[in-house]
């Protein structure tokens, strides 16, 4: 499954959002789609509260990769804390070494829970 891009460089600030969505309708389709953009979590607003999940960006063409080459080759979902305003921000996919930076130990406990001994 392949996420595009614009959906992990989202740096709206939560005033021009609100204040768009007040000026539109609310039952308009242009107020939703602010909304629901408003709604991804994000670095800037929300706390990480775990990884839940991942997808793998573009397939391997039959060559063996491992370590850290693979690991770039994957975006992991973050899932967010409920705001103080009680919104729960939908999940945000992130590359690897964003989230190394960002809250690694939230990566290494979903990286070593798919780590299997044979």
């Amino acid at each position: 499954m392949f996420y595009p891009l614009s959906i992990l460089n989202i740096n709206r600030s939560p005033q021009k959002t609100s204040t768009r969505v007040k000026k539109e309708a609310k039952g308009s389709k242009k107020a939703q789609e602010a909304e629901q953009k408003f709604n991804h979590g994000g670095w800037s607003h929300d706390v990480a509260l775990e990884i839940t999940d991942h997808t793998i960006l573009e397939e391997n063409d039959g060559k063996n990769v491992s370590g850290a080459a693979a690991l770039n080759k994957v975006l992991f979902q973050v899932s967010w804390k409920k705001r103080k305003d009680g919104v729960q921000p939908a999940p945000t996919f992130y590359r690897y070494n964003t989230l190394k930076k960002k809250c690694p130990y939230l990566l290494l406990d979903y990286v070593e829970g798919m780590v299997q001994f044979s």
